[in-house]
């Protein structure tokens, strides 16, 4: 991922590119983490069965946030890609404005 870095740094908006692509890609994985487990949810549970749903957000924002550090040197580019996937995932998407969810926003 360095490499991929250092060649897209090389390029006339490469970055540019390399983080909108990125930001697809945890959007897209995210989807799939919250459409799995929203599956799992049902009203009576719903608050104790997001807890694996919020771990698993959090863990790809962790996983990826190394990754970033480690080979894209901090970019702001990247970071801001990161935190924007994860706060959409975590306060504004839809399928986590469950019913039983909505008191907890409020507050």
């Amino acid at each position: 991922m360095a490499r991929f870095y250092n060649l897209m740094s090389r390029i006339d908006n490469g970055l540019d590119s390399a983080h909108v692509l990125l930001k697809q890609y945890l959007k897209n994985i995210g989807d799939d983490i919250i459409v799995e487990q929203f599956t799992i949810l049902d009203t009576r549970t719903a608050i104790i069965n997001c807890i694996p749903l919020i771990m698993r957000i959090i863990q790809l924002h962790k996983k990826y946030s190394i990754l970033v550090t480690k080979c894209f040197g901090d970019h702001k580019l990247f970071v801001q890609s990161i935190d924007e996937v994860y706060i959409i995932f975590l306060y504004f998407y839809p399928f986590f404005f469950h019913s039983i969810f909505r008191p907890l926003f409020i507050l």
